[in-house]
């Protein structure tokens, strides 16, 4: 709330399924209160990479947005 962001996780799911109940329960537990994402995007396709393999946030930003 300070900075004006929220924490939002992409997720590559290998299977179909709703998972959010148990992936929030799991990094309730696993991390600290404000590392815990607000919201969940769940993909079927790999998250976008550059040439060297590092995620590249803006392309997951702009879908978020869009």
């Amino acid at each position: 709330p300070v900075l004006g962001e929220r924490v939002h996780a992409f997720v590559m799911l290998k299977t179909p399924g709703d998972f959010e109940t148990e992936l929030r329960e799991f990094c309730r537990q696993q991390l600290s209160d404000y590392k815990v994402p607000e919201s969940f995007t769940f993909l079927m396709t790999p998250l976008p990479r550059n040439a060297n393999g590092k995620l590249v946030k803006r392309e997951m930003r702009d879908q978020l947005l869009a």
